[in-house]
């Protein structure tokens, strides 16, 4: 098994508008997912992190223009795959853990037969011993009775319960990466540090991205990833970025936190429709000069760090 199952260079994500013309969104991502090394990913909400999530498993709508290349295993370019060779890596070696668990349950079928169907696809698992590692799954994630949960639909589940059924129908396929999209919104606060804590511990030996907006889990993980505007500003060890960041970004995201008594980043988040030619995070920035208004800056890389910023760790 391969320590780095996953690699993205020069990736972008476009949209086509209304006009016929190419919207960009996500711009020049280039990032690393090593087995063992849990990676949070952060940023305000609209900045690209989904789209990103979405694109690494060609989930996007049809109006999307993905390039660059998404790497598994050092060996295929997963943007061109056939669509049924994608079929056969998405929820067995890449599973996703959407937002909103209960959504993405039908509404119709029990839990049981969510674990049915997906133990058929996956593993080739029918009849009773389907039940059996059904059974076994769900007590991997903390279900006592897991008889009885098998027996319930959707609705009657928690958003913490749904969040643990889709965790461990991902248990299944023993994945090789797996992208969580803010697993934990909607959750009280002792429910997502148990499911935080399940998730690490579970998918230990994977490839970890969690994509998050709270910095309380961001700092569980090894490595950090700051996104604004579509690019990654800033990226390295989390404890090492929570603790001195480099980019105004990120220090703004710090000092929004009600620990540092919530001081807001001024102005409004990057619009995509609005081209600049310089830092798409001038228009806010405390430390802004002309260079930031007028050139675009290149992500310079340190001893254990990359940051795109003209003025980085001034």
């Amino acid at each position: 098994m391969s320590d780095i199952p996953l690699r993205l260079r020069d990736l972008n994500i476009s949209f086509i508008g209304r006009d016929k013309r190419q919207l960009p969104i996500v711009s020049d991502i280039n990032l690393t997912l090593r087995r063992g090394q849990p990676t949070a990913l952060v940023g305000e909400s609209g900045c690209g992190k989904s789209l990103l999530a979405l694109s690494i498993l060609r989930l996007l709508p049809k109006e999307a223009i993905v390039t660059g290349h998404v790497i598994y295993k050092e060996q295929k370019n997963l943007l061109t795959l056939s669509e049924s060779a994608m079929n056969k890596i998405r929820g067995t070696q890449v599973v996703f853990i959407p937002q909103d668990p209960v959504s993405h349950l039908n509404p119709t079928l029990n839990v049981g037969y969510h674990f049915k169907e997906s133990l058929r696809r996956i593993l080739g698992v029918k009849g009773q011993k389907a039940k059996e590692l059904t059974h076994d799954l769900l007590q991997q994630v903390g279900f006592q009775d897991p008889k009885t949960i098998c027996k319930r639909y959707p609705h009657q589940l928690s958003g913490g319960m749904a969040q643990r059924v889709l965790l461990a129908i991902g248990l299944a396929g023993d994945p090789e990466i797996v992208i969580a999209d803010e697993p934990t919104r909607g959750l009280d606060v002792e429910s997502q540090k148990l499911f935080l804590e399940q998730l690490q511990d579970l998918y230990r030996n994977s490839a970890l991205l969690l994509i998050t907006h709270q910095l309380e889990a961001a700092c569980k993980c090894d490595w950090l990833l700051v996104m604004y505007g579509g690019q990654i500003v800033e990226e390295g060890p989390a404890r090492q970025i929570l603790n001195q960041a480099q980019h105004p970004y990120t220090r703004g995201l710090l000092n929004a936190h009600p620990d540092k008594g919530m001081q807001p980043i001024p102005g409004q988040p990057f619009s995509f429709s609005e081209a600049l030619p310089g830092c798409r995070f001038s228009p806010r920035c405390f430390q802004v000069t002309e260079i930031c208004r007028s050139g675009l800056p290149i992500p310079k890389t340190g001893e254990n760090s990359v940051i795109r910023c003209h003025h980085a760790g001034c």
